[in-house]
């Protein structure tokens, strides 16, 4: 349902009326955001279009006043409990962004991204290739197991950096090209700068979330307070980490690394991948992408897209 101003079925929250919440772009991150505002008018509920990631909060809910509109989903907020949806719409079955349209929005995520606990609202997350993908599918983590597979002990994760228009740097900086990856994943830890992380291997694999932790610090060595070093800082508190490296001027042109849990890469395919970037030689992003959609049986309009990276303030993602 499509709620607006004006008698169509709520009040806006923020103004001028039609503005949507800057910086946020998933449900989650849109219910949070109500949840914790304080201004003048109370929110009562969120409405996110998903075809452009954008959240609107609105007050003074009447569903029954709304508009029938699939591009919409409205979220009603309980009296004690966080927001819940209710009228939920799915949009038709068949309904695809255009490729320009996914780049649009990985452009505002890049544009608008700050420190956050929230993936998306903190950038966008990229890793570059390397030899702990799979040498065959680009897009997998080493395979756990073969013979003369070196990487194996590392296949329980993926190094990856958040970037945005106030965060460029790179591991392998200018030249290497790679994933665009979706922030629905899951992270094992996060480091202001390159946290070393191939030196913290689990036996088992996995390891079990307290003493060993995949590229990660165990617990009991979180970062806190001024301690940003020989440490890392846990999933929920990527927006520490994040400020950390905006914080430090020796860390503000190196790289930050979040560690990825590839479970969750794994799982969530092929839309875990929101596209292939290069920065320069386009060979190897796209050829990965050419096997990727014979893969998944996608097409070139229904694939994540081919993606230029121009590292600069005012640059971003450029369809190729």
């Amino acid at each position: 349902k499509n709620c607006w101003w004006g008698g169509h079925g709520s009040d806006e929250v923020d103004s001028p009326d039609g503005s949507s919440v800057p910086g946020v772009y998933t449900v989650e991150a849109c219910k949070a955001s109500c949840l914790e505002y304080e201004g003048g008018r109370t929110c009562d509920g969120i409405m996110f279009e998903a075809s452009t990631q954008r959240c609107f909060r609105k007050s003074n809910i009447n569903p029954a006043r709304c508009s029938p509109d699939p591009s919409y989903v409205l979220y009603l907020r309980a009296s004690s409990s966080p927001a819940k949806p209710s009228h939920k719409i799915k949009p038709p079955s068949g309904k695809q962004l255009s490729a320009q349209e996914r780049v649009e929005a990985l452009n505002r995520r890049f544009r608008d991204g700050r420190p956050s606990d929230d993936l998306a609202s903190s950038g966008v997350l990229v890793r570059q290739f390397d030899t702990l993908d799979d040498a065959s599918k680009k897009w997998l983590p080493c395979p756990p197991e073969g013979n003369n597979n070196w990487c194996m002990q590392f296949s329980d994760r993926w190094p990856t950096s958040i970037i945005n228009a106030n965060q460029l740097a790179l591991y392998y900086g200018p030249g290497k090209g790679g994933l665009i990856i979706a922030p629905t994943v899951e992270l094992f830890c996060a480091y202001p700068s390159d946290g070393n992380s191939m030196e913290k291997v689990c036996d088992p694999l996995f390891g079990d979330g307290e003493t060993c932790i995949p590229g990660c610090y165990p617990k009991g060595q979180e970062c806190h307070g001024d301690v940003t070093w020989t440490c890392s800082y846990p999933p929920e508190r990527l927006r520490d980490a994040l400020q950390a490296q905006a914080d430090r001027i020796d860390y503000q042109n190196r790289n930050n690394e979040l560690v990825v849990d590839v479970r969750t890469v794994v799982s969530q395919l092929p839309e875990a991948i929101e596209g292939f970037f290069f920065i320069g030689d386009r060979t190897e992003p796209e050829e990965t992408r050419r096997k990727f959609l014979t893969e998944y049986g996608m097409t070139d309009e229904n694939g994540p897209p081919l993606v230029e990276l121009v590292l600069s303030h005012d640059g971003g993602f450029r369809l190729a």
